[in-house]
């Protein structure tokens, strides 16, 4: 028995599942009606594809093979869900009755989480920029909390019994789930965290997160803005012989596509890749408008 995921965007995750089913059940979806007063989960269960259903609610649907014709997916609007290690959001909840704190986190599953992280949790904390004589952040514990309060689902069968009963709708799990997924442990890469910070050392308090938990390995690429921000990196990776990648190398250059080299811009919008580490590197300062998309 296994599932692979074909389909992820911010309201609808799709499953093909591999198994014997009903003509009745080529297509089931476990969902929520969005904006709506009904919060009770729904379950459709169809030989025809829902399509309307789709546009009005949020959830999960597993498509079943019926004898040897495997189910039809149709093509679908590309609304691609992001999700990062470390985000900013608003927790101000967070800080009511609470003194001696300057920021608060939500510890919770990742994009692409092990099928046993449905829970998350919420902690204050006090990161005092200035004391560098200590770790202001201990990782390992935050984990090891995060890993007690999951479930201990066994295979399948006990994970998609919770999908009917809680349609998790904010939790989007990994791509490919086995009975044999159930064995293997969590690890950090499941676990992703929300903060909120009320301090005047805002910005040095978000890189104390970052560095805490972000791989300084990943590769990240920027797109070009309205301040020439590609520009601006890629002549800081020249001076200080950092490599990248970008949209401007043409890899094939004796091939043209319309009588024109052929670049790899993203949209028209021109792109560079390059170490999240190299690129705490450079000495470049930002503006504002870089960080609006």
């Amino acid at each position: 028995m296994s599932l692979n995921k074909i389909y992820d965007s911010k309201f609808v995750q799709i499953y093909t599942e591999e198994g014997k089913f009903k003509k009745s059940e080529r297509y089931e979806y476990i969902y929520r009606y969005l904006n709506s007063n009904i919060e009770d989960v729904q379950i459709y269960k169809s030989y025809q594809f829902p399509y309307n259903l789709l546009s009005i609610s949020t959830g999960f649907l597993f498509a079943h093979p019926v004898g040897k014709e495997r189910a039809k997916i149709p093509v679908l609007p590309d609304y691609e869900y992001r999700d990062y290690k470390t985000n900013l959001k608003c927790l101000s909840n967070g800080f009511i009755n609470q003194k001696d704190i300057n920021t608060v986190m939500k510890i919770r599953p990742s994009k692409n989480c092990h099928p046993n992280c449905i829970n998350d949790y919420i902690i204050g904390m006090n990161i005092n920029i200035s004391d560098k004589t200590k770790s202001q952040i201990n990782k390992n514990d935050l984990f090891k909390h995060f890993v007690e309060i999951q479930a201990k689902f066994k295979n399948i069968k006990e994970w998609k019994q919770y999908i009917y009963e809680n349609c998790p709708i904010n939790i989007h799990f990994m791509k490919k789930i086995t009975n044999n997924t159930f064995k293997n442990k969590l690890t950090e890469k499941d676990m992703a965290i929300d903060y909120d910070i009320h301090d005047v050392n805002e910005i040095e308090i978000i890189r104390v997160i970052e560095n805490t938990f972000e791989d300084m390995s990943q590769t990240v690429k920027i797109l070009d803005n309205y301040n020439n921000i590609f520009d601006r990196i890629k002549n800081e990776c020249d001076k200080h012989n950092i490599k990248y990648n970008s949209s401007e190398e043409v890899k094939h250059k004796n091939l043209k596509y319309k009588g024109k080299l052929k670049n790899m811009r993203y949209k028209g919008i021109r792109w560079i890749e390059l170490k999240y580490s190299d690129l705490m590197k450079l000495n470049i300062t930002y503006k504002l408008t870089d960080f609006i998309s």
